[in-house]
């Protein structure tokens, strides 16, 4: 499995671009998730990405059912103690209180929680303050070129980011109707 020690700029201008392009589709990424790993019982044995990965699909088919596609970018950075991972994403104003309650569910179908810090879900007025303060992650080249304070993040291994297909590149070079 592939490692770093940094985010890539390139994934971090990745991220950008799709943060935009959620705000120009009117799908502003309005929810801030922040999880730290540790904070879970894990009884699957399963890493921190395969436990996001599984989550991403029961709240995609839960805001499918109202009516709405699950937008979401990410980013995961090794803290003090363990992994976190850090979510942006757009629920209709409407649905705030309810997607709150199903995704802790969807978490703890995953293993429960066991730490009160464990999640933390809130509105996301800054949604690119936000993402800028993660990008401290990057090497201290890539930081400067984007005016960002480097903070080392740790070894990660597999994907330091993603988001939904929805907000990929392929996603935003197709004409919108």
């Amino acid at each position: 499995m592939r490692s770093t020690r940094f985010l890539a700029g390139a994934d971090f201008d990745n991220l950008i671009a799709a943060l935009d392009f959620a705000e120009r589709t009117g799908r502003p990424l309005n929810r801030s998730v922040d999880l730290w790993w540790r904070g879970f019982d894990n009884p699957r044995l399963l890493t921190d990405d395969q436990r996001l990965r599984l989550v991403q699909q029961r709240i995609s088919k839960w805001c499918l059912a109202r009516g709405f596609e699950l937008c979401w970018i990410w980013i995961r950075e090794r803290g003090a103690a363990s992994l976190n991972t850090h979510v942006l994403t757009h629920v209709p104003p409407e649905n705030t209180a309810a997607f709150d309650a199903e995704l802790i569910r969807a978490l703890e179908h995953e293993g429960a929680i066991i730490a009160a810090n464990a999640v933390m879900v809130k509105r996301a007025p800054g949604p690119r303050g936000k993402l800028k303060y993660l990008g401290k992650g990057m090497s201290p080249d890539d930081c400067a070129v984007r005016g960002i304070r480097h903070d080392p993040q740790g070894l990660v291994y597999g994907k330091r980011t993603g988001m939904t297909q929805n907000l990929n590149r392929a996603a935003r070079a197709r004409p919108r109707s």
